[in-house]
């Protein structure tokens, strides 16, 4: 760590061989209710043996965030299904199905750059698939850092800067209650034979980003001023390329909480 203000904690360089969850780095002290996680520094290593992005950012609590399936038969085509979302169920969330232009649904009281999901069913056939926002007046292409090549039965993440435009709701023939809510929509333009299945779904916002991180480099993410995480929200690195010798050092004090 290039600097300690007294009143940091430092965390040893902490493995972490995923991209992007579903797991977390570091967690708001579980001694101190309702207490929130300020950082000051993050020191990222790529050890994936290629140059990959790198950043990192907080996982929302599941109360920020709702998913659900997009029926194209259906008017509107958005239909909520976020409890079987976000519990651990095994291949309770259907990503896609076998009609084209069926799909999912993501959407959030904050902007995020991240949807990970764990598929338990993987996909077949040659799909396409295309992924929206809501730009205030239409569902709009999504500029993306990163998209699965195959929904395979393992973790995926779809990640993306957040688009300029982006605004809150959704055009009416997606959904009439998503206003408020920054909406991302993902379809299959042509279906797969067979309809990818997830177990759990989770969401993240970047705090920051980096592109093409040589291997065997280090980055070090200094805050100007220190970096205040949401409420129940714990930090977590964002690897373009999963390998187990990735890791993330954090610099960290909690805030505010009482004792529990």
């Amino acid at each position: 760590m290039a600097h300690n203000p007294g009143n940091f904690n430092t965390t040893s360089p902490i493995s972490y061989p995923s991209q992007c969850g579903p797991t977390t780095a570091l967690s708001p002290p579980s001694n101190l209710s309702g207490s929130q996680l300020g950082v000051g520094e993050v020191i990222l290593v790529n050890r994936s043996g290629v140059a990959a992005d790198v950043g990192f950012g907080w996982k929302q609590p599941n109360a920020l965030w709702e998913a659900g399936q997009i029926d194209v038969s259906a008017t509107p085509d958005f239909i909520d299904d976020t409890t079987d979302a976000q519990d651990a169920g095994t291949d309770d969330f259907a990503l896609f199905t076998t009609t084209n232009d069926d799909g999912f649904l993501v959407r959030s009281t904050h902007k995020f750059n991240v949807i990970g999901m764990t598929v338990g069913t993987a996909e077949a056939g040659t799909p396409t698939y295309v992924y929206e926002y809501y730009n205030g007046t239409a569902m709009a292409t999504l500029p993306t850092y990163s998209t699965p090549a195959a929904f395979t039965a393992a973790d995926h993440i779809i990640s993306f800067p957040a688009p300029h435009d982006w605004a809150t709701g959704s055009t009416a023939a997606v959904s009439t209650d998503s206003a408020g809510k920054y909406v991302i929509q993902v379809t299959a333009s042509t279906a797969p034979t067979t309809a990818p299945l997830a177990n759990v779904l989770w969401v993240t916002t970047l705090f920051d980003y980096f592109p093409l991180l040589a291997d065997d480099a280090a980055l070090n993410f200094e805050m100007s001023t220190e970096v205040v995480v949401p409420a129940a929200a714990s930090i977590v690195p964002y690897f373009g390329t999963a390998a187990t010798g990735n890791t993330i050092q954090v610099h960290w004090r909690p805030l505010g909480g009482t004792p529990s």
